[in-house]
C-alpha cells in the first residue's frame, strides 16, 4: 500500500527568468498569437513561444532592422494556423546559426513568389532542408517558375527532388557551383520552346 511517505513529490516547476531581449521578443510573439485567434491552440504555448524568442534573440533586439527581416517570414512560416499545432516539432528544425535562420527567411520570402506561404501547405522539414541548400532563394524559384520545373505549388518547389533536377540543369544558377552575374543575365534571356 502506498503511504504519503513513499509516494513521489510532485516535481515543482522551475520559474524561468528569460533574458531581456527574450522577454522583448515574447511580448511580440504573443501579439502575433493573438492576432491570429490562435491563443488557445495547444503548439502555442508560453515554452514553445519562449524557445522561439530565444531564436529571434540572436539577432538582437525587436527593435534592429535586421531581426525585422527575419521576424516577418519566420512569422509566416511557423505560426501559420495550419503549422502552428506543430510548433515545437518544427521548432527544433530551425538551424541555430543566425546565417542560416537567414536563409530560410530568404527562402520564405521567395516562396511567396509561388503561393501565400500562410495558406500553403508544405512539410517544414523538407522546405527547411532545400531553403538551407539555396545561395539565392530568388533565383532558384524564378527559374523553376520560368523553366516549368514546378507546378506552381510550394511543396513541389522546395522539394528535394525538384532542387535536384534543378540544380544539374542550370548548374550556373542554382546550386552551390555559382556562375557569373553575366551567365545569369543570359539564362534569363532564354525563352522556353514547348
Amino acid at each position: 500500500m502506498r503511504t504519503r511517505e513513499t509516494m513521489r513529490p510532485v516535481p515543482v516547476r522551475e520559474t524561468k527568468f528569460p533574458s531581456p531581449v527574450v522577454q522583448e521578443w515574447l511580448s511580440l510573439l504573443k501579439m502575433s498569437v493573438k492576432a491570429r485567434a490562435c491563443t488557445h491552440v495547444h503548439g502555442a504555448s508560453e515554452d514553445n513561444l519562449t524557445k522561439f524568442a530565444g531564436y529571434l534573440s540572436l539577432f538582437g533586439p525587436p527593435s534592429l532592422p535586421e531581426a525585422g527581416k527575419v521576424y516577418g517570414p519566420l512569422i509566416q512560416l511557423l505560426l501559420a494556423r495550419k503549422r502552428i499545432q506543430r510548433l515545437a516539432s518544427h521548432l527544433e528544425l530551425l538551424p541555430t546559426t543566425p546565417e542560416d535562420l537567414q536563409k530560410v527567411a530568404a527562402a520564405v520570402k521567395a516562396a511567396g513568389a509561388i503561393e501565400k506561404v500562410e495558406d500553403a501547405w508544405f512539410p517544414v522539414a523538407r522546405f527547411i532542408d532545400v531553403a538551407l541548400k539555396l545561395e539565392v532563394p530568388e533565383e532558384y524559384v524564378e527559374v523553376s517558375k520560368k523553366f516549368g520545373l514546378d507546378f506552381w505549388l510550394i511543396r513541389t518547389v522546395f522539394h528535394q527532388n525538384t532542387y535536384q533536377r534543378a540544380s544539374k540543369v542550370f548548374r550556373g544558377v542554382v546550386g552551390s557551383v555559382r556562375a557569373s552575374p553575366e551567365f545569369y543575365e543570359q539564362v534569363s534571356k532564354l525563352k522556353v520552346v514547348r
